[in-house]
Order: C-alpha cells, then sequence, then structure tokens
C-alpha cells in the first residue's frame, strides 16, 4: 500500500467527520463547489506532472460522481458527505501539485484521527443512559473494542487496517446513540407493518418468476431473500425490532434483484443498495454475536465486513458486477450467522 494510497483512505475517513456529527449542508451548493474545486484544480494538477496530485483530483471526481447519484436517490445526507469528500481531495491535489508539495504525512494524521475517534467514544459513552438501551451499550462496547484494535495496529506499523477499525468504532458509537438502534428500540408495530411489505413484494415476486418462462433469473438470490424474510420474524418475535427491520430490508433488496435478468449487470443502484443494506445488517448483527460469544457467528461477521470492503473497492473501480458479487457473499455469511444465533437461542 502506497502512503499516497493511505492517504486517499486517510482523506474520505476525514471528511467523513461530517456524517459522524450529523451535521447538514445545502447540497446545491456543496455540490456546485466540489464541482468548480474540480475543475480549477485541473489546470494546475496537469501542469505539475505529479502522478499522485491526478490519483487525487480523479478520485475527487469519482466522489462527486457518487454524491449526484445518491442525490437523485434522495440520500441528501450522503450526498452531502460524499462532496465534501471531493472537496477534501481536491484542495489536496492541489497542496501536492504544488512544488515542494510531496505527499501527505500519513503517521501524524492516523494519530489525529484515532484521538479524535477517542473523543467520540467518550462522548458517546457520557450519552448513553444508566438504565436500559441494552443493544445502545452492546454497540458502545463493539466500538471501544474495535478502537483498542485500531490503536495496536497503528503502533504496530498498519496505519491502513487503523484507520479502517477507527472508522468502524465511530460507526459503531454513532449508532449507539441513533434513534431506533441504540438508545431506543424501534417500535415493534411500524417494523411489523414494514415486514408485511416485504411479504407482499415476496409474493409477487414468486408469481413473477414463477411466470417468467425461459427468460433467465436468479432464483438462488430469491431463496436467499426467504431466508432473510424467515430470520426477520424470528428476531422480531423475540422484540429486536432493528434488527428485523434490517433483515427485511435486506430481504427486499435481494428479491428486487432476483427479478432482473441472471445475466445483467448490475448498475450503481443496485449495487450501492445491497452494499447499503447488508453493511447495516452486519453492524447490527455483530453485538448480537459478541454477546453470544458465537465464534462460529463472529468469524462469518469478520469475513463479510471483509468482503464489504472489496465491494465498496470494486464500486469504486466502477467493477459493479464484482462489487455486487463480493456484497452477495457478504450478506449470505450475514444471513449464516444470523440462522447461527438463532438456533443457539433455541437449544
Amino acid at each position: 500500500m502506497t502512503r499516497l494510497g493511505i492517504f486517499l483512505f486517510l482523506i474520505l475517513a476525514l471528511a467523513g467527520d461530517v456524517r459522524v456529527a450529523g451535521a447538514q449542508c445545502d447540497l446545491r451548493t456543496e455540490m456546485g463547489r466540489a464541482a468548480s474545486l474540480i475543475e480549477r484544480t485541473r489546470g494546475p494538477v496537469e501542469k505539475s506532472g505529479s502522478g499522485d496530485a491526478r490519483d487525487l483530483l480523479r478520485a475527487a471526481s469519482t466522489r462527486l460522481r457518487e454524491a449526484q447519484d445518491r442525490a437523485r436517490r434522495g440520500d441528501t445526507e450522503s450526498a452531502c458527505r460524499l462532496a465534501g469528500v471531493s472537496q477534501s481531495l481536491s484542495r489536496k491535489a492541489a497542496e501536492v501539485a504544488r512544488p515542494g508539495g510531496g505527499p501527505p504525512r500519513v503517521a501524524t494524521d492516523v494519530e489525529r484521527m484515532l484521538r479524535a475517534t477517542d473523543q467520540v467514544l467518550s462522548d458517546a459513552g457520557s450519552r448513553l443512559p444508566r438504565q436500559g438501551a441494552k443493544e445502545g451499550r452492546n454497540l458502545l462496547r463493539s466500538a471501544r473494542n474495535q478502537q483498542n484494535e485500531a490503536w495496536a495496529a497503528f503502533q504496530g506499523g498498519r496505519p491502513r487496517l487503523a484507520v479502517k477499525l477507527t472508522l468502524m468504532a465511530r460507526e459503531s458509537a454513532g449508532r449507539a446513540l441513533r434513534p431506533g438502534e441504540g438508545v431506543y428500540i424501534p417500535d415493534q408495530r411500524s417494523t411489523a407493518q414494514e415486514m408485511e411489505q416485504t411479504e407482499r413484494f415476496l409474493n409477487e415476486t414468486r408469481r413473477v418468476l414463477g411466470s417468467s418462462g425461459k427468460q433467465k433469473r436468479d432464483p438462488a438470490l430469491m431463496s436467499q431473500a426467504e431466508r432473510l424474510q424467515e430470520q426477520a420474524r424470528h428476531h422480531l418475535s423475540r422484540g429486536r425490532s432493528g434488527l428485523a427491520l434490517s433483515l427485511t430490508r435486506e430481504s427486499r433488496v435481494a428479491a428486487r434483484r432476483a427479478l432482473g435478468q441472471a445475466e445483467a449487470n448490475p448498475g450503481p443502484e443496485d449495487v450501492n443498495a445491497f452494499l447499503d443494506s447488508t453493511q447495516d445488517l452486519v453492524e447490527r448483527l455483530h453485538p448480537r454475536a459478541e454477546e453470544a460469544r458465537n465464534g462460529q457467528a463472529l468469524e462469518r461477521l469478520e469475513r463479510a465486513r471483509s468482503l464489504l470492503s472489496e465491494a465498496r473497492q470494486a464500486r469504486d473501480d466502477g467493477r459493479w458486477r464484482d462489487a455486487f458479487g463480493a456484497t452477495r457473499a457478504a450478506s449470505g455469511l450475514a444471513l449464516d450467522a444470523s440462522e447461527m444465533l438463532g438456533r443457539e437461542e433455541e437449544e
């Protein structure tokens, strides 16, 4: 991993602090600013002849395209975050392109990021109530474990792994405080209503698949969708509305893709929807597996996380079929983990 590669990952993470803080933005303004920065920076970057600066500017353009895609889908929060990432990358490209700019100082920036995460975890701990909020405490415990691993990786000379782990810790801490996930238990009635929508969608999908004739479909993915919905019913019956909600949404995403032709290349919308729902499912299952001390389930969830990282890289490279395949495999591993935890409860 080159120093520039580590920095690219780091600058995305630092810009992602906007999401952790929950800040709002004027989407039109931020998108315009990102596009303007790219255009203003392009000339100096090309004139400098710096390969590092060109890579940074190329990454800025990619993030802006992703922001535009998220905006079209109505995901304003993600679009704002990605527009901010694009601006950060453009500014760094301009800095590197200047004479004597050179590559970024990785170690100092990673350490600064780790210390910022320490503060995020401290703040999250002070905001959790002393009683109740069991899911929130489990998520915060997971976040602290991830942060300890991040510091160990940094001190062991593995900055890229440290960045990944500290980002995971921030995400877990944010989820611990997010309404409907940590402090607040989602309303079972609204979850049940959404599951009913999934049931109707699955029934319609089965009908269409049964009458599709010679048109190629994806029955294996439909089977996965049905298993996910079955797990959603299991967890809802035990009062885990948040986890049931993740499972039923993952079921719908899988079923929608099962309706598409098996040989058709998945596009950005397919991949992004599947990535988001699978990441959500994996992060919800992890505290459950830790609490149950189920080594097999934890192993599958770690493999799922690794596959999701591969999927995101493939997506960023424009390899949509590879990204979808890796996400599908990660979803299957998360489903296996959920079923293992369910069997353990029934024994």
